[in-house]
């Protein structure tokens, strides 16, 4: 029987973490995605409803600024 090499476990090492890396990478592309569509939502609701300030969706997306935009706020939590 051979001896296993360093390449060996190498190839061992990227079948097991491969996927695993690859839906971790998935989860943080998706999060980062759902947090520009947010921020896009106050942003255009915003400017679609600035003419009449009292629109609930106005007050909805002007409430939301602290949320989406505060670098501090633990990104994720909550709903939209």
């Amino acid at each position: 029987m051979d001896k296993i090499t360093i390449a060996d476990w190498f190839m061992i090492g990227a079948v097991f973490l491969g996927p695993i890396v690859a839906v971790q990478l998935t989860r943080y592309l998706d999060n980062k995605k759902e947090i520009r569509e947010r921020k896009l939502w106050v942003f255009k609701t915003l400017m679609a409803t600035r003419a009449s300030a009292l629109s609930p969706h106005h007050v909805e997306a002007l409430n939301r600024i602290d949320l989406e935009f505060d670098s501090n706020h633990r990104q994720g939590k909550g709903s939209h």
